[in-house]
C-alpha cells in the first residue's frame, strides 16, 4: 500500500473505495441518461423536420396539380 493508504484505517479505506465505486456508477448512469436525452431530442427534431418536408411536398403537389389543370 502507498503511504497515504497506510495512514487510513482499513475500514475507512473500504468505506472510501465503496464510495468511489458508487460515484463511478452514478457518473456512468448520468452519462447514459444524458446520451439518451440527446438522442431523444435529436430524434424528435428530425421527426419535426420530416413532417415539415412532408407538408411542403403536399403543397408542391397541390400547386403542380393546379398548374396542370390550368394548362
Amino acid at each position: 500500500m502507498s503511504e497515504s493508504y497506510e495512514r487510513i484505517s482499513k475500514s475507512r479505506l473500504n468505506e472510501l473505495l465503496a464510495k468511489e465505486q458508487e460515484l463511478k456508477e452514478r457518473k456512468d448512469y448520468e452519462v447514459a441518461k444524458t446520451c439518451r436525452i440527446d438522442y431523444e431530442q435529436e430524434y424528435f427534431r428530425q421527426q419535426e423536420h420530416m413532417q415539415q418536408l412532408i407538408n411542403e411536398n403536399k403543397k408542391l403537389k397541390t400547386a403542380l396539380i393546379n398548374l396542370a389543370l390550368k394548362i
